[in-house]
């Protein structure tokens, strides 16, 4: 199957051409402004999850954290679809229909299978520590 996909991709697959522009130019074209909000809110989405499982859900940085989050999110996708002149997350592409079901799928699969990786060792651990509890007991 690897070797077939690798075939239609070499024969269908259309690259644009090699720009050989100078290395300042490129960096222009980089939306430092839409990374910087994307870096700032994916900072503050953790760092309210983080504080929210060790320390305390009802927190105040947590609910600062997990606050400001949102509008940072907001404020990333405003300024990919109205300010960046070379967006690296086009709106056309992230809120294209099969796409964003591609997004969900991918991202109840990462969760899923997160929550197996944690939560079946634990299953167990309890289960052999309450087999030993009562081999103990009698």
């Amino acid at each position: 199957m690897t070797i077939i996909a690798s075939v239609v991709v070499y024969f269908v697959l259309e690259l644009p051409k090699v720009e050989h522009s100078h290395w300042f130019a490129k960096l222009q074209r980089i939306d430092f402004l839409g990374a910087f909000s994307l870096v700032t809110a994916v900072f503050a989405l953790l760092v309210g999850m983080d504080r929210g499982g060790n320390v305390a859900w009802s927190d105040t940085i947590t609910i600062v954290f997990l606050s400001i989050s949102i509008p940072l999110f907001a404020l990333f996708v405003f300024i990919e679809m109205r300010i960046a002149a070379n967006p690296f997350a086009p709106g056309h592409i992230i809120f294209d229909r099969p796409l964003f079901a591609s997004y969900l799928s991918n991202f109840f699969s990462l969760a899923s299978h997160m929550g197996v990786v944690f939560y079946v060792p634990l299953y167990f651990q309890y289960d052999s520590y309450s087999q030993s509890l009562t081999r103990a007991q009698s």
